[in-house]
């Protein structure tokens, strides 16, 4: 049976784990960001017993409950938060270690123990996460492990030394001074919120200029978002991490902004050939883009992608007349995935063509037009069908049109707690 001290700790961490949880926020995909884990591995170490498991197990069903989600992702949350407390707290007791209630101190010996149960807790709170994400889209949950790593692996690093000073604290100085030192976890939660509102934010604006963008031109409506999300499927097919996923994606909404300016959009409309003349100013669209986007600091790295997208593999390309592994990787899986919409739309002078037409010409074109190991690690993995799945639904009759923000928060949908 626990002791009174145990049962005292694990009220003190059950309020604070709960006010953590009650500071949780949803976003717009019904994912959601928290500071528990602190309190929570804080909890594990001072009591790891069954009390905890079951303060855990509250906190997360009375969240769970307030929020008033779908049963079965209460359910699974619930469940998926108590079988990873349950491991954590048997493989620190497992592994030697004490609780500092006994030890009154936490002693060196105990960091073993410690970081074993704090990566046994994540690691099953990210597989059931990447598992359940996986199975509801239809992908593979590898793909999106390797993303809630990216995302979180920070924050992760940051969250162990706070638990181990919950505890410390706890025992040094008392319960009321770790319910003092929770009111930081306000500063931490608001801060997250307001860096996602922002970036939010900064989509929303993104996806209003693409939208002026193309509304010039009929025939590509909703070109660049389709781009964008085809560029990140085939990012995501050649073994790019998060980060770079996520920056292609970036630079493939944009490739087009430079067609902005009036003079572009009397020739988007012409049905007819271009003269040379008006061949010259469409081609200039990868300088100017590139120019208007080097106006914004944090877009710098992507501004090189936006202005060689349309260099090919031979050389033949523009504006500069790039060739090989001198065009940047981003603009290379941009040129592949901003022709393969080309060919799957329909356009004046001719319908879109078929995905077995579309596969044969990319094979065809490999090592000439596009870089010959993204085309062929593309063609050979799961993401070729995956992409051409897009392609069906995007250009079906009901098909709505792609969101750049649903797209985004698909490709890292991680919840954190």
């Amino acid at each position: 049976m626990p002791t009174e001290a145990e049962l005292k700790a694990t009220l003190v961490m059950l309020a604070v784990g709960m006010l953590a949880h009650g500071l949780s926020y949803r976003t717009a995909t019904g994912t959601a960001g928290s500071v528990s884990l602190i309190p929570f591995i804080a909890g594990i170490v001072l009591v790891p017993k069954w009390p905890t498991v079951a303060a855990i197990l509250i906190s997360v069903m009375t969240f769970e409950a307030r929020s008033k989600r779908e049963p079965i992702k209460a359910v699974f949350n619930s469940v998926q938060f108590t079988l990873a407390a349950s491991v954590a707290a048997l493989l620190f007791s497992g592994l030697g270690g004490t609780s500092p209630l006994e030890a009154r101190v936490l002693r060196g010996e105990m960091l073993a123990p410690l970081v074993a149960a704090f990566a046994a807790y994540m690691f099953i709170n990210r597989a059931a996460v990447s598992a359940a994400i996986g199975i509801a889209s239809g992908t593979d949950g590898w793909s999106f492990w390797r993303r809630l790593f990216d995302t979180a692996i920070l924050y992760d690093l940051f969250a162990l030394p706070l638990a181990y000073g919950y505890a410390r604290a706890y025992t040094d100085l008392g319960a009321g001074w770790v319910l003092l030192l929770s009111v930081p976890l306000i500063g931490v939660r608001q801060l997250y919120r307001a860096l996602w509102e922002l970036q939010r934010s900064s989509e929303e604006l993104l996806q209003i200029l693409v939208k002026a963008i193309e509304a010039r031109d009929p025939y590509t409506s909703g070109h660049s978002q389709r781009v964008a999300h085809y560029a990140m499927i085939i990012a995501r097919s050649i073994g790019l991490r998060h980060k770079q996923v996520d920056r292609v994606f970036t630079a493939a909404l944009l490739h087009d902004v430079g067609k902005i300016y009036e003079e572009f959009a009397p020739i988007l409309r012409k049905p007819s050939t271009l003269t040379p003349e008006e061949r010259a100013i469409i081609e200039s669209h990868s300088e100017r883009g590139a120019s208007m986007v080097a106006t914004v600091s944090q877009l710098e790295d992507i501004v090189p992608v936006i202005r060689h997208h349309h260099e090919r593999w031979d050389g033949r390309g523009y504006p500069m007349r790039l060739s090989g592994q001198d065009i940047p990787l981003g603009s290379r899986i941009i040129m592949l995935a901003d022709t393969i919409d080309a060919m799957t739309s329909d356009r004046p002078y001719r319908p879109a063509l078929a995905r077995d037409v579309v596969i044969a010409e990319l094979d065809r074109m490999s090592g000439i037009q596009f870089d010959p190991d993204i085309t062929r690690e593309f063609l050979e993995s799961a993401g070729r069908d995956e992409l051409f799945e897009a392609v069906a639904t995007y250009h079906a009759g009901s098909a709505p049109e792609p969101d750049v923000t649903r797209l985004r928060d698909r490709a890292r949908r991680v919840r954190i707690a």
